[in-house]
C-alpha cells in the first residue's frame, strides 16, 4: 500500500515539473482570476492577492497552478482571505466555482476559500439534467486541490431556474468521464456545510464517478477534515453519502487511497416518511457496479481506506457511516438488474484501522451492505443503533424498495479480522473480532491505557493469496506500531500504551465470546513469534507445532485453562515457547520453513501457518 502511494505522488510530481514557471499577480497585472488563467501557459502560477473575488472560473487544457499567497510562505492566514465566491455566475449552467476540465497534465488548486457555487448543469440522461460540483468540478482531468477551504456550496433547486433532477458532489465532484490515466490528488482541505437538496442526491463533501471501468485512475483523499455535508433528498429514492460518495466499476484498476481524514456530522436525509425513508451511508457511500450479471474477476483489494475518524455522522435509514452496494448495471444501460453470482472479487474496499464511532441510523449504524462483501481489520466500530434495530452495528438484511425493484440482498457479507464491534461479529466470516467499550481517554479518540483495543490488532492477513497489510503510521503520523512494544492497536489512533491481553483487562468484567487462535505475530519471523489465543470457558487446551508434512514437532501448551486471553511466545532458535503467565518448555533447533501450529479445546480446532526465515 505504501508503494502504491508513492508511485503516485512521483507520477504527479514529474508532470508537476516538466514546465518552467512564470508568475501571474491578480489583480496588480490581471483584474479577474479568469483572464490570469486565460493568459496563462503551461507551468505558471496564478498567483492571487487576498480580497473576494465574485467568479466562476474555468481552467482548460492546462496545467497551471491557482493559488493564494499562502503558496509563498505557509501562512495559513491568507488561505481565509483569498476567496472566490461563486454565488454571481454569468451563466446558471457553469455554476461551480472552479472547473478545470480536459487538463491531460496536472493543475494545482491551493490555499484559497470557495464557496457560493451552486454546480454545473450537465445531462444525466437523454431528457434529464442534473447539478454537479458546487465548490471544484474536475473533469477528465489530472489535479491537485491541497489547503482550500470549501465551504458553504449549496446545490438547490430553489436557487437556479432549472427543474434538474439529481445533484451531487456539493463540494468537490471528480469524473474522469472517458479518459484513461488520470490521476487526483485531494489533500488537507477543509471540505465543510456544502449542502445538496434535490431528488437523488450524492456526496454532500465529495463525489467521484467512475462508471466507465477506467484502466487507470488514480484518487488519494488524505488529512482532510469533511464535515457537516449534508444530502437532502426531496423524493423517494434517495440520498448517498452525506461526506463522501464513490462510483466503482470491477474490476477496479488504479490506486484509490482515502486516509487520514476526520469525516464527520455529515448527513444523508430523506424528506419522506419513515416507511419510505432512503438515505444510505452518512459518512460515506460507495456503489460498485458490474457489467456483467455474473460478475468480474477482480484481486484488487483497493480502494485502501485507513487511519480515518468517522464520528457522528448520520443516515434517516441505513449506515450511519458507511454504506457498499453491489449491482449489475451494464455500461450504457439505464437501470441496474440482478446479479447472478456472488462474484469473482477478492473483498474490497479494505478498511483498515478506521475509528467509526457515533454514528447513527435506523438501522445498521456503522456500516450497510448489500450484495458485495467488503473486508475490515482493525477497525473499531461502536454507534449509536437505536433500541428497536434489528441489526445494530452492520445491517445485512434487505432494503425493501429495492428488492421489490430489482433484488434482495443475496450477496452481502463482510471478511472481519480483529476489529473491535459493538454486539460481536459471526466467527465463521472472520476472526480476532472483539466486543469490549473501546475506552476513549477523550474525545479526540485516544485510547485508555485500560483500552482492549491496545494491541489487540494485526498486521496482515492472508485471504486466497492477496495480502491485506496495516499501514505503519497511524492518523497523526505516528509509528505503528507503537516503539513500546511490537504489538498493534485497534483504530486509528496507535496508543503509547504496553499491549495488555484482553482476558485480564481490569477495566473490564467481560470475557471472550468464542474459542480463537490469532495468527502469529511477527510473520514470518526470526527467532522469536506471539501465538495468541481466547478461549470462553474453562477447557483443556492443547497448542501443537507441526512441520510442512504433517509431523508433530513440539507441544506449545497442554494444561486446562479457565476462560481468557493468552499468548505463547516461540523462540526458533533456542527451541524454547514461554507460555504466559504459567510457562511449559519445548525441546530442540528449527530449520528455516513452514510451520503449522494447531490449537484445540474440546470441539473446537483451528489451524494456521507460519514461517521460520533464518
Amino acid at each position: 500500500m505504501k508503494n502504491l502511494f508513492l508511485i503516485l505522488i512521483l507520477y504527479l510530481g514529474s508532470i508537476i515539473s516538466i514546465y518552467p514557471q512564470d508568475t501571474i499577480n491578480v489583480p496588480t497585472e490581471y483584474p479577474t482570476i479568469q483572464a490570469g488563467i486565460n493568459a496563462a501557459s503551461n507551468g505558471d502560477v496564478i498567483l492571487v492577492a487576498e480580497a473576494t473575488y465574485y467568479e466562476n472560473v474555468r481552467i482548460e487544457n492546462k496545467a497551471v497552478t491557482l493559488a493564494s499567497y499562502f503558496l509563498l510562505d505557509n501562512d495559513t492566514s491568507h488561505i481565509s482571505k483569498t476567496i472566490i465566491n461563486g454565488s454571481q455566475p454569468i451563466n446558471t449552467d457553469n455554476a461551480s466555482v472552479i472547473t478545470v476540465s480536459f487538463s491531460q497534465d496536472t493543475a494545482v488548486i491551493c490555499g484559497l476559500t470557495i464557496t457560493g457555487g451552486y454546480g454545473n448543469k450537465v445531462p444525466a440522461s437523454s431528457t434529464e439534467w442534473a447539478r454537479v460540483a458546487g465548490g471544484v468540478a474536475c473533469e477528465a482531468s489530472n489535479l491537485i486541490i491541497c489547503n482550500n477551504r470549501i465551504i458553504g456550496n449549496v446545490i438547490d433547486r430553489n436557487r437556479v431556474p432549472d427543474q434538474y433532477t439529481g445533484g451531487s458532489g456539493g463540494g468537490i465532484g471528480i469524473n474522469p468521464l472517458f479518459t484513461e490515466n488520470l490521476s487526483v490528488v485531494i489533500r488537507n482541505n477543509l471540505i465543510s456545510n456544502n449542502y445538496i437538496e434535490s431528488p437523488m442526491t450524492g456526496g454532500g463533501g465529495i463525489l467521484i464517478k467512475n462508471f466507465s471501468g477506467l484502466k487507470n485512475f488514480n484518487y488519494l483523499i488524505e488529512d482532510n477534515i469533511i464535515s457537516n455535508n449534508t444530502n437532502y433528498n426531496t423524493d423517494d429514492w434517495k440520498a448517498m453519502g452525506g461526506g463522501i460518495a464513490l462510483e466503482l466499476c470491477l474490476p477496479t484498476k488504479g490506486i484509490k487511497i482515502i486516509r487520514n481524514n476526520t469525516i464527520s456530522n455529515n448527513q444523508a436525509i430523506c424528506t419522506n416518511s419513515v416507511s419510505s425513508k432512503h438515505a444510505f451511508g452518512g459518512g460515506m457511500y460507495i456503489i460498485i457496479t458490474e457489467t456483467s450479471s455474473t460478475g468480474s474477476e477482480d484481486n484488487d483489494p483497493g480502494p485502501y481506506i485507513y487511519n480515518n475518524i468517522i464520528s457522528g455522522n448520520h443516515s434517516d435509514y441505513l449506515g450511519g457511516a458507511v454504506a457498499v452496494w453491489r449491482v449489475y448495471w451494464p455500461i450504457g444501460d439505464v437501470r441496474a438488474w440482478p446479479l447472478t453470482s456472488n462474484g469473482y472479487y477478492t473483498p474490497k474496499p479494505s478498511f483498515i484501522n478506521n475509528t467509526i464511532v457515533n454514528n447513527t441510523a435506523l438501522d445498521g449504524s456503522g456500516f450497510f451492505i448489500m450484495n458485495h462483501i467488503p473486508f475490515l481489520m482493525n477497525n473499531i466500530l461502536w454507534n449509536q443503533a437505536p433500541q428497536n434495530a434489528v441489526w445494530g452495528e452492520i445491517f445485512l438484511g434487505n432494503e425493501p424498495q429495492w428488492t421489490a425493484w430489482v433484488e434482495g440482498n443475496k450477496y452481502g457479507g463482510a471478511k472481519m479480522f480483529y476489529n473491535d464491534i459493538q454486539g460481536g461479529w459471526d466467527a465463521d466470516s472472520g476472526e480476532g473480532n472483539i466486543d469490549y467499550n473501546p475506552l476513549f481517554s477523550d474525545t479526540l479518540f485516544n485510547l485508555s491505557a485500560g483500552s482492549a483495543c491496545v494491541g489487540n490488532g494485526i498486521p496482515s492477513i492472508d485471504i486466497n493469496g492477496i495480502y491485506y497489510t496495516f499501514s505503519s503510521i497511524d492518523f497523526y503520523g505516528n509509528l505503528r506500531p507503537n516503539p513500546i512494544d511490537s504489538y498493534i492497536d485497534i483504530g486509528a489512533i496507535e496508543s503509547p500504551y504496553a499491549w495488555i491481553p484482553v482476558g485480564i483487562i481490569d477495566n473490564s468484567n467481560e470475557l471472550p465470546k468464542v474459542f480463537l487462535l490469532s495468527q502469529n505475530y511477527p510473520n514470518p519471523f526470526n527467532p522469536t513469534t506471539t501465538i495468541k489465543y481466547s478461549i470462553p470457558e474453562m477447557s483443556k487446551i492443547t497448542l501443537t507445532l507441526f512441520n510442512l508434512l504433517g509431523e508433530e514437532i513440539t507441544t506449545l501448551v497442554n494444561e486446562e485453562k479457565p476462560a481468557g486471553s493468552y499468548e505463547v511466545e516461540f523462540n526458533s532458535h533456542s527451541g524454547e515457547a514461554r507460555n504466559l503467565p504459567s510457562g511449559v518448555s519445548a525441546k530442540g533447533g528449527y530449520a528455516s520453513g513452514v510451520y503449522f501450529y494447531q490449537l484445540r479445546a474440546g470441539d473446537y480446532l483451528q489451524t494456521k501457518k507460519m514461517i521460520f526465515l533464518k
